[in-house]
C-alpha cells in the first residue's frame, strides 16, 4: 500500500501545525490505542501544542501587526509616487516631462513598485533607502521632486521605511526573548516524532496486512499529504518567498 510523504521542513510554521494536527485527528478518530500508537500520539500532540503556542505568541504580537500596517503604508506611498511620475510623462509642459522622465528612470533602476514591494523585507528596506537617497540628494532629481510636488510624498516614504525598520528590529529582539524552546528547536523535535509515528504506523499496518483501521488511516493521511504537497509544488513553481523560519 502506497504511503505519501511530505517533507516537513518545507512547510511553514502555520502549515506544519495544520498538517500535524490534521494527522493527529485522523489517528485519534481511529483510536491510538487500537493502532498501537498511543505513546507516539501523545508525544507528537505535546510537540504540536508547544509549536502552536510559540507561533501564536509571535503572530499575535502587536509589532507584527504594526509591521504589516507600515509595510502596506510604505507600499502605498511608493506606488503613489510612481503613479504621479507616470502622469507627468504625458504633461503638456516639456520641462515637466523631462523631469518626470528623470524620476521615472531613477525608480526603474530599482524595479517597478510591484516588484520592489514583494522583495524580502530587509532587501526592500535597503532598496527604498537607496531610492530615497537618490531622490533627496541628487541635485537634478531633487529639483524634479520639488517641481512635481512630490517632496512630501518622498518624506513620508522615508519616514514609513524608517518606522518599519525600527519595528522590525524590535520584533527581532522580541523573538530573541521567547522561551528557550524556540520554534526551530520544537520543529526539529516534531519532525523526528512525526517520522517515528509514520514509520511505526507503516510497520504495524504491514504486519496487520493493512486491515481496518490501518487502511483507513493511511488512505486519509495520504489524501491530506497530497493536498499539502500540492501547496509546496505551487510555491516552488511560483517562486513564493517567506521569511518565516521553519
Amino acid at each position: 500500500m502506497k504511503t505519501v510523504y511530505v517533507t516537513l521542513k518545507n512547510l511553514r510554521n502555520g502549515e506544519y501545525v495544520s498538517y500535524a494536527k490534521a494527522c493527529l485527528r485522523i489517528i485519534d478518530r481511529n483510536d491510538p490505542d487500537m493502532l498501537g500508537l498511543r505513546e507516539h500520539f501523545d508525544a507528537l500532540t505535546a510537540n504540536v501544542t508547544a509549536v502552536e503556542e510559540v507561533f501564536r505568541q509571535d503572530r499575535t504580537s502587536e509589532l507584527t501587526e504594526t509591521i504589516t500596517e507600515l509595510d502596506a503604508l510604505r507600499g502605498k506611498f511608493l506606488v503613489s509616487i510612481a503613479t504621479v511620475v507616470r502622469g507627468y510623462l504625458g504633461h503638456y509642459d516639456e520641462a515637466k516631462v523631462a523631469m518626470a522622465e528623470r524620476l521615472h528612470h531613477c525608480i526603474a533602476v530599482y524595479g517597478t513598485p510591484s516588484l520592489i514591494t514583494v522583495q524580502p523585507l530587509q532587501q526592500e528596506l535597503a532598496t527604498i533607502d537607496n531610492l530615497v537617497d537618490d531622490l533627496q540628494h541628487d541635485p537634478d532629481l531633487a529639483a524634479a521632486v520639488a517641481a512635481l510636488h512630490l517632496t512630501e510624498w518622498v518624506n513620508r516614504l522615508q519616514q514609513a521605511n524608517n518606522n518599519l525598520r525600527m519595528a522590525y528590529d524590535e520584533r527581532i529582539q522580541e523573538r530573541a526573548a521567547l522561551p528557550p524552546d524556540t520554534i526551530k528547536d520544537l520543529r526539529q523535535e516534531g519532525h523526528e516524532l512525526f517520522y517515528q509515528t509514520r514509520d511505526r504506523l507503516a510497520a504495524l499496518a504491514l504486519v496487520a496486512d493493512y486491515a481496518p483501521p490501518y487502511d483507513t488511516v493511511i488512505n486519509e493521511v495520504n489524501d491530506l499529504s497530497d493536498r499539502f504537497n500540492d501547496v509546496l509544488a505551487r510555491r516552488r513553481e511560483g517562486g513564493w518567498a517567506s521569511e518565516e523560519a521553519g
